[in-house]
């Protein structure tokens, strides 16, 4: 599986090693949406409570209970009502996970287990494992943590084998930063598993499972960070026929188009190494102009992703325009590189059937957006000034427009 290079978010995982045991009752389990801080992102996750430290009855499922510095808290919690007090959060805390889950087929269908976290006497990176009865660590990772407000830290099961749960223990301790306080609040398993079928025959698939989204091209298989994977990781912001565009909860956007282009920080990159890479490489770099006449729109020169005010936006590799009626016209020029396959944000357009041609010859294919913007993809090179018409018309866009078709495999215009 090819990994998506470049993406500082993408996962890295570290062993710790653990200790054992397990007794005492079993706790309810409940499956209900969290607060005051749910899961960042817009698909849900299902979650099984273990433990909320309500009662000093959960205080049996801290390992080495007598020697341990840890003890409830009822002046703060992530939600409910008390949390659990770790005094030395180098030295940290090791929960019996094992009776929780006795009758349970583990990991069994969830993809995640955690907890809640936060490091009072300033920010710090939490070590979280979880480790098997013989001390063996099953997955670990470095968890930044903050001061002042509660965060999920997960792990990830899906690379987690079957097994008993005899002797399973969730360990957590702060492993850099601040060294004081650590508060833990409840333990949670978790499935965020997803599938997204491709939209109106694309070629893209979506999934979400664990801390990873994976985006499967036709030929490159993606993976990126999920939200549960912490504050960089990605959201599902909207998937269309040309692409999947994913932002971080800080808004930094990651677009990956059907057709293998990457944009991510304003730089484009390739998802494979089929294609004119070279070509779309320094077309990113000087995307030539767009223009439209004043008596049909304006050109977007302001978006977020413009660094150049020009109206091609960098962070999603596509030029904007604005119009203001059902017809419009405008004209993309090169300045020097050949534009390969451009593609076009109209917004504006009243609600009907689009109709674009290339100096007369149809595009075959445009996308509505669910905010009513005409996505099109220009499906040739284009080396010189070259004209695109819109308009929209109440019939079909096949029956309502006269000229030649434009595949996907039409001449360069030159």
């Amino acid at each position: 599986m090819r990994r998506l290079l470049g993406i500082s978010t993408l996962l890295l995982a570290a062993a710790s090693g653990c200790a054992t045991n397990a007794p005492a009752p079993t706790a309810a389990v409940e499956v209900a949406p969290r607060k005051p801080r749910p899961v960042v992102g817009l698909v849900d996750v299902k979650l099984s409570r273990l433990l909320d430290f309500e009662s000093d009855a959960d205080l049996t499922f801290v390992r080495d209970r007598m020697t341990s510095t840890a003890q409830r808290d009822a002046t703060t919690a992530g939600e409910g009502k008390a949390s659990l007090r770790v005094v030395s959060g180098q030295q940290g805390v090791k929960l019996k996970l094992a009776t929780l889950l006795t009758g349970r087929q583990f990991p069994g269908s969830w993809t995640l287990v955690g907890l809640q976290a936060r490091s009072p006497g300033g920010d710090a990176v939490l070590r979280l494992s979880l480790c098997d009865a013989s001390g063996k660590t099953l997955t670990s990772r470095a968890i930044p943590i903050n001061a002042d407000n509660w965060d999920w830290a997960w792990l990830d099961l899906t690379g987690v084998a079957a097994q008993a749960v005899d002797g399973l223990e969730l360990r957590a301790s702060i492993e850099s930063g601040s060294r004081g306080t650590l508060l833990v609040d409840t333990v949670a398993l978790g499935d965020n598993a997803r599938t997204f079928p491709p939209i109106d025959g694309s070629p893209v698939k979506v999934s979400l499972k664990g801390l990873h989204w994976t985006v499967q091209l036709q030929d490159a298989s993606l993976q990126i960070a999920s939200p549960e994977s912490g504050a960089d990781g990605y959201l599902r912001q909207s998937f269309d026929p040309y692409r999947c565009i994913f932002t971080t909860r800080a808004g930094a956007a990651l677009v990956i188009e059907s057709r293998g282009r990457i944009y991510e920080g304003g730089t484009c990159k390739p998802a494979t190494t089929n294609g004119p890479w070279d070509a779309i490489a320094a077309q990113h770099a000087r995307p030539g102009r767009i223009e439209i006449d004043e008596a049909f729109g304006r050109v977007e020169r302001t978006s977020s992703g413009d660094r150049d005010n020009d109206g091609y936006d960098e962070s999603r590799g596509s030029y904007r325009v604005a119009v203001h009626g059902s017809r419009a016209r405008l004209t993309l020029s090169p300045d020097g590189p050949p534009l390969v396959e451009p593609l076009l944000e109209i917004r504006g357009m009243p609600p009907g059937d689009a109709v674009v041609t290339v100096e007369g010859r149809l595009v075959e294919k445009c996308v509505r957006l669910s905010d009513g913007t005409l996505l099109v993809e220009i499906p040739s090179t284009i080396g010189r000034p070259t004209t695109v018409d819109v308009r929209i018309d109440a019939r079909s866009a096949t029956a309502a427009s006269p000229g030649q078709s434009l595949p996907s495999s039409a001449s360069d215009v030159r």
